[in-house]
């Protein structure tokens, strides 16, 4: 399981913002919520499959199912800023810096098991687990340093469980600068990768904690060199290599970094086990490939502000913690579906206008970053009064160059939708896509003899209506007016035509 950090400058922007964070499922009718006003760290557990979101100024971590639908919250941990859950899902680690402690929390029942007192005024931050430890970072601006706790000691045996000044220092000056970023990768245990926030520099590490005191990897002393500064780090699956910023690729060997390529834009980022990336890039949440340059799945948020946003571990969804109004008018748990499937696009242009039973032509196009089948068929519906539910037309195969057409004869006027869908396959999402056409209803003729004349009561009559050319099953009606104004209208006979 993949731990996340969000930098010291995001967690703080957030908090002077005072928005209220609402956990919600996109696309579900729950209407349960749990209100936070700032994002303390974020983790799934795959196990439980569940999601963890902490809100720092409530001091809450809050729990929800992979829908989004909240279970329960912990309260109480004062300043919470980061969330790590343990290899086996069974704990999750919380800090929580304004009273100095890391809590384990019981993943499924949510009852706190251990309370970590961490000797420093500043910290702990950011939080990750390797190599059988919890790691985190401390300290204030100019001396930072790294701590671990180790879950097998038991504070009540009198053995501290809590070590702090791990950060090895040979080889790297000073250390780092601020309260680290940390992030770990399940198929490299006891690595473990920081980044510093305390300068806007790039300097950066990665430790092999695997024998419980952590050895420099790799080290890199910010000189602007790699990057501006570092407000998002994650260890890529496969080993030597970080993402920094949800962008930049960076290698390490021989005890150095130098860059290996970047991702088209983006402000942070989480991998996947599998190494897939799921970026922020403005108002977008984008999944690649590793190493390509072409989106794999792209969510468009609109205007909203990502703070932060982790993977399920089986690649099933992303959740992300949007925010609407720049994040003053809240944040919410967004559930992606799909996240590993290439979202293809699809147009579906009809004419805007046409004459009943007259046949129309509809074109259209579907084109993904990722080979579609030849061959594939698109479903098709007809929407209108005739069928208020739509109904199926014969499937339309796309051509070779990705477009496609079909010709059909709207039987009924008034507005008619055309709708095609693809349903997907084992490498892209279902998508469909829609336009409407405004069929031409033609005026006719009603005629009634005697229409208007004036007959004594009693008297027998025959009336004759006749409807001139129009749609099927129309109704016709014949109605009487009695004399006088203390009778109503009323209906002599009824006809479907």
């Amino acid at each position: 399981m993949r731990t996340r950090s969000i930098s010291t400058a995001t967690a703080l922007a957030v908090l002077f913002s005072s928005a209220a964070l609402s956990v919600v499922a996109a696309g579900t009718a729950s209407a349960a919520t749990a209100h936070v006003t700032s994002p303390g760290g974020i983790v799934a557990d795959g196990p439980l499959k569940r999601v963890f979101v902490g809100d720092s100024s409530a001091g809450i971590v809050a729990v929800t199912d992979y829908s989004g639908a909240v279970l329960g919250s912990v309260s109480g941990v004062t300043g919470v800023s980061d969330l790590a859950v343990s290899d086996d899902g069974a704990t999750v680690y919380a800090a929580a810096p304004q009273i100095h402690e890391i809590w384990a929390i019981d993943a499924a029942t949510l009852d706190v098991r251990t309370r970590y007192t961490v000797s420093t005024n500043y910290g702990p931050r950011h939080v990750a687990v390797s190599g059988g430890k919890v790691w985190f970072t401390y300290g204030d601006q100019w001396d930072g340093n790294l701590g671990s706790v180790d879950p097998t000691v038991d504070p009540a045996s009198g053995t501290d469980p809590v070590t702090l000044t791990q950060f090895p220092t040979g080889g790297t000056g000073a250390g780092i600068w601020g309260q680290g970023l940390l992030d770990t990768d399940p198929s490299q245990p006891g690595i473990l990768a920081v980044g510093e926030t305390g300068l806007s520099t790039d300097s950066m590490a990665v430790l092999d904690v695997s024998s419980g005191k952590p050895a420099l990897v790799a080290y890199h002393n910010g000189d602007y060199t790699l990057n501006n500064g570092i407000g998002d780090i994650d260890l890529v699956p496969g080993g030597t290599q970080v993402l920094v910023n949800g962008k930049d690729r960076d290698a390490y060997a021989d005890g150095k970094f130098k860059a290996a390529g970047s991702y088209p834009d983006g402000q942070l980022a989480d991998v996947a086990p599998n190494g897939l990336i799921a970026q922020v890039n403005g108002g977008k949440v984008v999944t690649y490939k590793p190493g390509a340059t072409l989106p794999l799945h792209t969510y468009d948020l609109g205007t909203s502000r990502t703070a932060a946003l982790t993977w399920a571990p089986d690649l099933s969804k992303v959740f992300a913690l949007v925010g609407s109004d720049g994040g003053n008018g809240g944040y919410s748990l967004k559930v992606l579906g799909d996240p590993a499937l290439n979202n293809p696009t699809l147009t579906l242009n009809a004419p805007s206008t046409a004459t009943r039973a007259k046949q129309l032509t509809v074109t259209g196009r579907i084109s993904a970053s990722v080979a579609l089948p030849a061959g594939l068929k698109l479903q098709v519906t007809r929407t209108d009064l005739e069928s208020p539910n739509g109904k199926a037309l014969p499937a339309v195969t796309v051509r070779a160059d990705g477009t496609y057409s079909f010709n059909d004869t709207p039987p009924a006027g008034g507005t008619v939708t055309y709708k095609a869908t693809y349903a997907g396959d084992a490498d892209h999402s279902a998508v469909s896509a829609s336009d409407k056409v405004a069929v031409s209803r033609n005026a006719t003729s009603l005629s009634l003899n005697n229409n208007g004349k004036v007959y004594s009561y009693g008297t027998d009559v025959k009336f004759t209506a006749h409807l001139g050319t129009t749609y099927k099953n129309r109704t016709v009606e014949i109605w009487a007016n009695p004399y006088g104004g203390d009778k109503p209208n009323k209906l002599l006979k009824t006809g479907t035509v």
